[in-house]
């Protein structure tokens, strides 16, 4: 299935919505798909983002040089960059982020707000933690968090990121986020491919199943305590005239004896 986020980047009572569908950015230039950019009805700059999972800080720029200049409170001018001292700085790119590694080795990062004073490299962060505001760092055109997510990196060394840059595995765009209008979350019912790891997961009435088979067409597949397909599957073989269970643990072929699978001969 793809990864959903469990919580949105807000605290707000106001509908929250994806501005952007899946777009990436320019990493030793190679735009690298993986980010969708969220917001929420009268988003202003200086609103608060808070992590949508836990995990680990891992890269913080708080000291960007590069913002779209401001039109009004809710609209900038991605065309015309400026730098801190409201001088022209047409070239620059560098946004202002937190890059928070989850538990799955996933990356994912927050651009566009000026991290919370209160964060470094090493802080360990809660769902709802405060990271830090919203800003007009880099090219942007209004008040939202560029939000991306990106492949494990078991080389990422967060005391010299860019020896093996956390984007070094590249981006994702195969992921969810609840209560977001413009996001697809997984269907209530049915088979959902995760296109990361490549397995399937079964839903039933918005509920992922687990431990137990599923039966599609008349074969009945296994899916685990995660709820992803396994492999292992029965069905009835109408030659031999009984239920053939392939196990994928054992990696052997089963019978069923109208009481219980037994080794096929």
């Amino acid at each position: 299935m793809p990864y959903q986020y469990q919580r949105t980047p807000f605290n707000t009572t106001q509908p929250v919505r994806m501005y952007q569908g899946c777009h990436g950015g320019t990493f030793n230039n190679q735009v690298i798909l993986s980010a969708r950019d969220i917001g929420f009805d009268g988003i202003q700059y200086g609103s608060q983002v808070f992590a949508v999972e836990g995990g680990t800080v891992v890269f913080i720029e708080r000291n960007s040089n590069c913002f779209s200049k401001f039109i009004s409170s809710t609209q900038f001018d991605q065309n015309n960059r400026v730098d801190r001292n409201n001088q022209p700085n047409p070239n620059c790119g560098q946004a202002n982020e937190v890059i928070v590694r989850g538990a799955d080795g996933y990356f994912t990062s927050y651009v566009h707000i000026l991290p919370s004073s209160n964060l470094t490299v090493g802080s360990t962060v809660q769902v709802g933690t405060l990271l830090g505001t919203i800003d007009n760092s880099a090219i942007t055109s209004g008040p939202h968090v560029h939000l991306a997510r990106f492949r494990p990196n078991p080389n990422f060394d967060p005391n010299n990121p860019f020896a093996s840059p956390y984007w070094q595995n590249g981006g994702t765009c195969n992921w969810t986020m609840f209560n977001v209008t413009g996001i697809d979350i997984t269907p209530s019912n049915g088979w959902v491919l995760d296109q990361d790891s490549g397995r399937w997961y079964y839903y039933a009435n918005g509920v992922r199943q687990t431990n137990r088979f599923i039966s599609t067409n008349g074969t009945w597949y296994y899916v685990n305590n995660f709820g992803a397909y396994t492999g292992s599957f029965y069905y009835f073989d109408n030659t031999r005239q009984y239920y053939r269970l392939w196990w994928t643990p054992t990696q052997r072929w089963y019978r069923w004896n109208g009481s219980m699978w037994v080794l096929e001969e």
